[in-house]
């Protein structure tokens, strides 16, 4: 009795209802008399005087129990692991479960409330003597949701010891969808507000933006009623008429427009364009009319006028005009020019005659230049192969002389002994001693006669076949090595006169179907070069040849240890005409012609990589098919 006594107590005070608030005071005077619930007493006090509490009437109960049963909230109460004790009918058509169905039972079991929205709740924190109050999501029966205000405290029993736990819940999902509704409601004025505010700025932009574009505009621009008035003028007009738009606002447009036109017409509103869109509600232009300034002072303009149509009425018109009194000083600019181009076009064609013709004869005589520098460029090539060939004769008659001279001399000891010994024959005086010793200078002469004479053949053979290759464009098959040595030995006459050690890397099996010639010319050409540009007379140096066969090309590099190339030089090298020893005597085409031979006619490439001081290297690739 006495934890009902205090639940009622503390239900009634919960409560918000004024149809409660009597009985409240009423229930409160009685038990306060009874100092069952004297929030002065203590814990003591309580438990000394709760034998001699004088037990309530059972009417008063009847209705408090009553008020509990049906009061406007729902009441649950369990014990303190959660095991529902007691529900009001409040309870039972809130939320759907009958009293069989929900008392006896766990509150986890049937799931009343949303655990979500009651952030701190636990039981064992309210059967420590906690109240806990918010409002949280509770679900019914069926499984709908509904919003209630909840309250929930420990009661304690006749000992004082936290024996129950009290539900009491208000269903406020009335008022939850009024605060929804409103705050909807909160939000579309809200946005209403910022939008029409949007509009408001928008609109001010766009009017300002529309002001700004017709004062930035080259062109004038005013604005007209029906009645012809002027409603309004850009700085452009403003600036072209001299007028000001407060001046002239109100007034007719005919202030524009001279009186009398330039033909001496007088100025006719109904011919004018901006009447013509006032009538048939079109634009209309004009491509020539006169403006009047304020200072009385003229000038032409072009104009067009467009309606101003409100629900399908003609309600005023818009004219923009340009001055033209430019265009028209460049149209008369103009039509002088085209008179004066069409005087000179008369008397173009026999201008353009003479020249083509002076042209032609140019032209004739740049070819006729041309290709006389063609002939000479060939002949200087020409000459140049003539004079390599020429020394290589040279060279080889001197290496001959030695051969022919010994043998020309053995010869003649040979005939001198001949003829002597004929006379002691004759004579009858030939000794045995004499005919040995004939027959001694006999042997002698006959060897170096044999020698001479075969080295001297040598020499002639070598010589025939690089002739007949240089000069000949035979193409035949020959030994690589074989053909090398042949060169070298014709070049033995200039090479023997320098203290340069010649290497040659070749190996004795490789076989071309190529032009000797070329490659003899090539070589020839390369040694003469490094001869007169590598070296000075006095110095000893190192000129190797290497080459070697790799898949379908020859691989060929001359080398020397001289003085190098510079940077500037290198690029010209192979340019006709170009050299750095002219003064001794260079043509500057040796090495064009070796690229001429190497890219043209044996279809291959060559490079030079050289540094001054570090000697030059020449690369050739030629493909062997």
């Amino acid at each position: 009795m006495d934890a009902m006594k205090q639940l009622l107590l503390l239900f009634f005070k919960k409560t918000c209802d004024s149809r409660w608030k009597y009985m409240y005071k009423k229930i409160l005077k009685y038990f306060s008399a009874t100092h069952a619930l004297n929030p002065a007493m203590t814990e003591r006090e309580t438990t000394r005087t709760s034998e001699q509490q004088i037990q309530p009437p059972q009417k008063l109960m009847r209705r408090l129990a009553y008020l509990v049963q049906y009061s406007p909230n729902t009441l649950i109460i369990t014990d303190t692991k959660g095991r529902i004790e007691y529900i009001n009918t409040v309870f039972t058509s809130t939320s759907g479960y009958q009293y069989e169905e929900a008392v006896g039972h766990n509150l986890d079991e049937l799931a009343l409330h949303d655990q979500g929205s009651m952030p701190g709740f636990s039981l064992a924190s309210i059967s420590g003597g906690d109240v806990w109050q918010g409002e949280i999501t509770s679900y019914k029966k069926t499984g709908d949701p509904f919003f209630e205000q909840v309250s929930v405290l420990p009661i304690t029993d006749a000992n004082g010891a936290f024996s129950w736990i009290a539900f009491i819940k208000q269903d406020i999902s009335e008022r939850k969808q009024v605060e929804k509704d409103f705050r909807t409601l909160t939000e579309t004025l809200e946005k209403q507000i910022r939008e029409q505010k949007a509009t408001e700025i928008e609109l001010a932009i766009v009017n300002r933006q529309n002001e700004l574009i017709l004062n930035s505009v080259a062109e004038g621009i005013f604005g007209v009623d029906v009645e012809g008035s002027i409603t309004f003028l850009n700085a452009t007009a403003e600036k072209l008429t001299g007028y000001r738009e407060k001046d002239v606002f109100g007034i007719p447009y005919r202030l524009f427009f001279r009186p009398t036109r330039e033909d001496g017409s007088r100025f006719e509103s109904s011919r004018c364009p901006i009447f013509a869109s006032f009538k048939d509600g079109k634009s209309h232009k004009s491509r020539h009319e006169v403006f009047a300034k304020e200072d009385g002072a003229s000038f032409p303009v072009r104009l067009v006028s467009a309606p101003i149509i409100e629900d399908k009425t003609v309600i005023g018109a818009v004219v923009l005009f340009k001055d033209i009194t430019d265009e028209l000083r460049i149209q008369n600019e103009k039509k002088k020019a085209e008179q004066k181009l069409r005087e000179l076009t008369a008397t173009l064609d026999e201008r353009v005659r003479k020249r083509t013709a002076q042209l032609n004869a140019a032209n004739e005589d740049l070819l006729n230049t041309l290709d006389q520098l063609q002939k000479t460029q060939a002949q200087l090539v020409q000459s140049e192969k003539m004079a390599s060939l020429g020394a290589l004769v040279a060279g080889i008659a001197h290496e001959i002389n030695t051969p022919v001279g010994i043998a020309y001399t053995a010869a003649t000891h040979l005939d001198k002994e001949t003829e002597q010994m004929v006379k002691l024959y004759q004579g009858g005086k030939m000794k045995r001693r004499d005919f040995e010793e004939y027959l001694t200078v006999c042997q002698e002469s006959s060897t170096l006669l044999q020698s001479n004479l075969n080295r001297a053949g040598e020499l002639i053979r070598g010589f025939k076949q690089v002739a007949i290759d240089q000069s000949g464009e035979a193409k035949r098959t020959f030994n690589l090595r074989q053909y090398i040595d042949e060169v070298m030995l014709s070049l033995r006459p200039v090479l023997k006169k320098t203290s340069h050690a010649i290497k040659v890397n070749c190996d004795t099996e490789i076989q071309l179907h190529s032009y000797p010639g070329a490659f003899s010319q090539i070589l020839t050409n390369l040694f003469t070069n490094a001869l007169n540009h590598a070296y000075e007379e006095w110095e000893s140096g190192v000129i190797c040849l290497d080459f070697s066969r790799a898949e379908n090309f020859l691989h060929f590099q001359f080398r020397d240890n001289g003085r190098g190339i510079s940077a500037n030089d290198r690029a010209h090298i192979f340019e006709p005409f170009f050299t750095t020893n002219r003064r001794n005597g260079g043509s500057g085409l040796g090495l064009h012609i070796i690229y001429n031979i190497i890219t043209q006619k044996l279809n291959g490439g060559i490079t030079c990589q050289s540094e001054p001081g570090k000697g030059t290297t020449f690369a050739v690739s030629i493909p062997l098919t």
